[in-house]
């Protein structure tokens, strides 16, 4: 699916690609709020993704795209979509903590991507446990621990659900950084809260792509430092699995590497 090597100058160009499809309704729910700074702004929309499933939710199209969206792409092969989730549940003890000691130190160490963590995330505020609590929640949604079905990656299936929910946030993020003026737009350490041009566009391609890449290639990195005895079959299976997940989450599909070797 990739469209050539992803070169410097190619990655660099992804730095400035954030996700019109879900930034254009996160300009929609932004109208009304203009008075809220980047933090308030994702927490009213988490209040309201809350409710999204419900008749109680009140943010105009959150509901409708939470639960629809497209079919997911011809590629996509429900057999290898459950033998990933499988995979998952039958590892899940190193691979859970492989994303604590090697994903997410390996996601901080991106300088320029991190920033956004920095504004809006717990981590800055210090509630970690709600931060790791949500990314639990998100793995188990997806990986549908338990049953292990496809379906659950399926318009209207929680996974599905979820992904999508985490891509209009991240738009909310990406609004709200770009769009809020009590962030300034400067490279100068001084100020605070500020956002660099260098660092490019907030949550743009390729942070998202890297992000995905510490869930699924990373993984299986430690996982063989570690010494687990999994079945290489099984793990290109979860590359899969996450490969779709990108797709829900607003990869561009041309990005995605659909084997552990295009990886």
């Amino acid at each position: 699916m990739t469209s050539g090597p992803l070169d410097d100058r190619r990655l660099d160009e992804l730095r400035t690609i954030g996700d019109p499809e879900a930034d254009a309704l996160a300009a929609t729910l932004r109208a009304g709020h203009e008075q809220l700074d980047e933090r308030d702004l994702v927490r009213a929309v988490l209040e309201q993704i809350r409710y999204a499933g419900t008749d109680g939710g009140r943010l105009v199209g959150v509901r409708d795209w939470l639960c629809g969206g497209p079919p997911l792409p011809d590629w996509a092969d429900r057999a290898r979509i459950q033998a990933g989730q499988e995979f998952f549940c039958e590892w899940a003890l190193p691979i859970c903590t492989s994303l604590f000691c090697a994903s997410l130190p390996t996601g901080y160490a991106a300088a320029n991507g991190v920033q956004v963590l920095a504004l809006t995330s717990d981590l800055a505020t210090g509630d970690m446990r709600r931060r790791i609590a949500e990314t639990a929640q998100m793995l188990i949604d997806i990986m549908d621990l338990g049953t292990s079905s496809p379906d659950a990656l399926e318009p209207g299936g929680q996974g599905h659900v979820t992904a999508r929910g985490v891509r209009l946030l991240h738009a909310v993020v990406r609004h709200a950084i770009t769009t809020s003026p009590a962030v300034a737009r400067t490279c100068d350490e001084t100020v605070s809260p500020r956002w660099c041009p260098a660092w490019g566009h907030p949550v743009n391609q390729e942070d998202l792509l890297g992000t995905l890449l510490t869930f699924s290639l990373c993984v299986l990195h430690a996982l063989d430092r570690l010494g687990i005895p999994y079945d290489p079959d099984a793990g290109e299976s979860y590359m899969h699995v996450w490969c779709v997940v990108g797709r829900i989450l607003g990869i561009d599909p041309g990005l995605l590497p659909l084997t552990r070797r295009e990886a």
